[in-house]
């Protein structure tokens, strides 16, 4: 049902949104703070994806995986698992 004109002007408009003002207040110079003088250097080096254990290592697909992709699809896969005998 459709309000009335009586009842949307008895409704007062609450805008879900709250801006923040004029464009000008959003687009001030921050002020500058004094830098940290003890900043750590104990950096932690990044190590390349072969260097990682095996167990964070990508699988690759398997056989039936393979012969599916290349026959086909997922077909193949519910045949190979024994879903369904064809």
């Amino acid at each position: 049902m459709y309000p009335t004109r009586v009842v949307r002007a008895l409704h007062k408009h609450v805008p879900l949104i709250k801006f923040l003002g004029p464009r000008d207040k959003l687009h001030k110079e921050p002020k500058e703070t004094a830098s940290p003088s003890n900043t750590p250097s104990d950096h932690k080096s990044i190590i390349a994806f072969s260097q990682l254990p095996e167990k964070y290592k990508r699988k690759g697909p398997s056989p039936e995986e393979i012969d599916a992709i290349e026959h086909g699809g997922a077909d193949n896969i519910i045949r190979y698992k024994g879903y369904f005998k064809f």
